[in-house]
């Protein structure tokens, strides 16, 4: 099986982490790098070996069309249009957290991956994290007790009868 080829759009510092994941996946090459600052995607192609390095992401989708996948790691008002001329170029997107600025765009990104059968996922920053991780493992484990969820309203310091108190 050959590794996924993986273009990240935006080095800026959220990028990092996405990076980091990609590297601990052996099935996985991190491919070429797209940022508007040409300086910052030169520093960052020479840290991480990446030799294929662009300013213009549409020049980047139109000259490597191996790519697989791409992570949108740009400025939140950047992430529906990477996110959808990604995915109309026929590739997978993750893209970083907010998925949009508004509905509109939230619903045309996912209509862009649909017209084009591939994939689009949001980044969920806790569902990789050390310790939840290891709390899934030891709750599935039987080692800890199930959390216990309480509705808000419960949970809020009240009056008796549901009264605030007045200051």
């Amino acid at each position: 099986m050959s590794k996924l080829k993986i273009a990240i759009v935006g080095t800026g510092s959220i990028s990092h982490s996405h990076i980091r994941a990609y590297l601990q996946n052996p099935d996985v090459e991190l491919y070429a790098f797209c940022d508007i600052n040409e300086e910052r995607v030169k520093m960052m192609g020479e840290k991480y070996g990446v030799k294929r390095l662009y300013t213009d992401e549409a020049a980047m989708l139109r000259e490597l069309p191996e790519i697989d996948a791409v992570s949108v790691c740009t400025w939140n008002s950047q992430h529906a249009p990477c996110t959808i001329m990604a995915l109309n170029a026929g590739k997978h997107v993750l893209c970083e957290k907010p998925m949009a600025t508004c509905a509109a765009d939230a619903v045309k990104m996912k209509e862009a991956a649909e017209k084009n059968g591939k994939l689009q996922r949001l980044q969920n920053p806790q569902g990789l994290h050390r310790q939840r991780l290891l709390r899934r493992h030891l709750l599935r484990q039987g080692h800890l007790p199930p959390p216990q969820r309480f509705p808000r309203r419960l949970v809020r310091r009240q009056e008796p009868f549901g009264r605030r108190p007045a200051h």
